[in-house]
């Protein structure tokens, strides 16, 4: 990845009318980066980050939020990371899920209790990549380690979906 920043910011962009088949009209920022939006969902392919690169997304939490995820891999059905608060949501109340998936299969989660969420609020979460896991720091500064269970090198797809509505990502 090539050194500096990237920043996209939200808070002035529509979401797009969708069409009878449900799915949206793509945003296209600059090659070979890939933005796009369905509802309250964000999907960036063609990432190419690589170990050291650090990610930033603020969101705001909706005030009925079940739950929302942040998905890292190199397809949408290959996550070196699935991080995933959730509020009230299959039988799980304020707890985050980290989990990877593989060929569709999503292998043991690790559940935190410790979760500074709170619906109807602002939050910033940091991740960034290592070779053999990824940091996690959430709102209030606590910090999670999690293992790069798949040996995925270099991190091509962001996913984030739920109740989050984003504001902004930064790619460092």
């Amino acid at each position: 990845m090539a050194r500096g920043s990237f920043l996209f910011s939200f808070s002035n962009i529509f979401y797009p009318d969708l069409s009878s088949s449900g799915k949206g009209e793509p945003f296209h920022a600059s090659s070979p980066l890939q933005i796009v939006f369905d509802k309250l969902q964000m999907f960036a392919h063609d990432m190419n980050l690589k170990p050291g690169a650090f990610l930033r997304i603020v969101g705001d939490i909706l005030p009925d939020a079940r739950h929302f995820a942040i998905d890292l891999g190199d397809t949408y059905d290959n996550l070196a990371l699935h991080f995933n608060p959730r509020f009230n949501y299959r039988n799980c109340h304020n707890v985050v899920i980290y989990n990877t998936l593989y060929n569709e299969y999503f292998g043991k989660e690790i559940r935190d209790s410790y979760f500074p969420f709170q619906k109807g609020t602002r939050m910033e979460i940091c991740i960034q990549l290592q070779e053999t896991f990824f940091v996690v720091k959430l709102p209030d500064g606590y910090q999670f380690s999690f293992p790069n269970r798949t040996k995925i090198t270099t991190i091509d797809y962001v996913g984030i979906h739920g109740d989050l509505t984003i504001r902004a990502i930064a790619f460092e």
